[in-house]
């Protein structure tokens, strides 16, 4: 009697809901001037070619409530991110960006000359955006079970970067209803949006639109596309597309970019239909403030000549706080790094584009000759310090600092490694050699 007494005063497990939404963010490159961002600067867009959107996926269960909000652009700032929460009070929030390389300047740095090719009131429009779309999603919550599905993709990519470390699977997550229905997909994917050709004068999507566009007629329901580990670099740029008759198509077209969108989705169709039941709560959403030094001499100038429009600090030497004085000091930059917690899920919330050598515990050792600090420890790999059954990786959440690259492989001075007769590309976008290793440590206690 009295076991049955302590079962009955046990509370039901609260139920998943789950509700999905997409507002448009298309800009109207006739009514004001719109600087594409992702390749060279100065590139002003001419038309539309596809719509841009920011999609959010809201989830409410034990735990509270998790919004999960990504939007079609390059990135966006720390105090971007932040804003949005605070208009979302309650709510555990995670902002990101897909990074697709023809959306409007979010970050300041694809201007003409020395201008940001920001436009404030643009920038305003996306934030609101990404705050409709969650309360949007938040109206449609339902009941839902959860399925995750992952499927090998690492074909549909390439690796631009040696040492050739790909970062797979494709992960999904899929919700459905009472009846069996699918009431909403999260598609979680490590590549860069940058199929179509630099000099294309189009506002776009790149890929994902018609990936989501796929996966949504295919099941009926909204979609949300997240970004993964795309550092290294994770791109399908000039890779071979054929039509669905076999006809190859012309490398980075937008008709091949369209086409690649297709095959990703039917990827993405493998592991929806190889999905698993999978537990997402309790949520919990930890996070640490941080700040990292800034080591780019090309990012503290364009912040200094208002190019690059956000706060800087000072580094103290420690990631917990700026210093009290300027004087002698590196210029640093507050951003954050997290875990989000969902059940059997856990998914690393990394404010970058981190390389996949990083995540999987797979930095070259010895390391590569001609690095510039072939000494230097290797990170503890980002994957190892997670604990739950699955994890995941999410790219430029809640800020983008650029690339986030080993220690061991930077390589910004001569001789360079593998034979390269110039710097590669990653240390010209990133913060400086010693990113990676104040941020890769964090994770392990934001996972416990």
């Amino acid at each position: 009697m009295l076991s049955l007494l302590l079962f009955l005063a046990i509370p039901a497990a609260e139920p998943l809901r789950a509700g999905a939404a997409s507002v448009d963010i298309t800009p109207d490159p006739k009514s004001f001037k719109v600087w594409l961002a992702g390749y060279g600067r100065g590139r002003q867009a001419e038309f539309v070619t596809d719509p841009i959107a920011a999609r959010a996926l809201v989830l409410e269960g034990e735990g509270g409530v998790v919004a999960l909000v990504c939007a079609d652009v390059v990135g966006l700032f720390d105090e971007f991110t932040r804003r949005v929460a605070d208009r979302l009070p309650g709510m555990n929030v995670v902002v990101s960006a897909t990074h697709t390389h023809h959306a409007p300047d979010t970050l300041g740095l694809w201007g003409s000359g020395i201008s940001t090719g920001v436009n404030p009131q643009y920038l305003k429009r996306v934030e609101d955006a990404c705050v409709e779309a969650v309360k949007a999603a938040q109206a449609r919550l339902k009941p839902v079970s959860a399925r995750l599905g992952e499927v090998e993709a690492g074909d549909l990519m390439k690796d631009s970067r040696p040492p050739l470390v790909k970062m797979d699977p494709l992960g999904i997550l899929r919700f459905e209803g009472a009846s069996g229905q699918t009431a909403c997909l999260a598609v979680l994917w490590h590549n860069h949006p940058e199929m179509i050709e630099s000099n294309h004068k189009g506002v776009s999507s790149d890929y994902v639109g018609t990936l989501v566009d796929t996966l949504s007629k295919k099941y009926g329901c909204p979609v949300v596309y997240l970004t993964g580990a795309v550092g290294g670099l994770m791109s399908p740029i000039s890779l071979p597309v054929k039509a669905a008759d076999g006809r190859e198509l012309p490398k980075n077209s937008v008709e091949a970019t369209h086409r690649y969108g297709e095959v990703i989705a039917e990827r993405a169709m493998k592991a929806i239909d190889g999905s698993k039941p999978v537990t997402l709560t309790p949520f919990r959403l930890k996070q640490r403030e941080i700040y990292l030094p800034v080591d780019n001499m090309l990012y503290v100038a364009g912040n200094q000549l208002g190019t690059l429009p956000r706060k800087m600090f000072h580094w103290s030497g420690s990631v917990d706080k700026p210093a009290e004085t300027s004087e002698g000091q590196r210029k640093a930059l507050r951003s954050r790094a997290g875990v989000l917690s969902m059940g059997e899920l856990q998914v690393a919330l990394v404010p970058g584009e981190i390389y996949p050598e990083l995540v999987l515990g797979k930095v070259p050792d010895p390391a590569p000759a001609g690095a510039d600090f072939p000494d230097a420890p290797v990170e503890p790999s980002l994957l190892s310090q997670l604990t739950a059954k699955h994890r995941w990786v999410l790219g430029l959440a809640q800020d983008e600092v650029g690339y986030i690259l080993p220690r061991r492989q930077w390589d910004a001075r001569e001789p360079y490694t593998y034979d390269y007769k110039k710097a590669p590309y990653g240390e010209i976008n990133s913060l400086g050699p010693d990113t990676a290793p104040l941020l890769l440590p964090l994770y392990k206690d934001l996972a416990r």
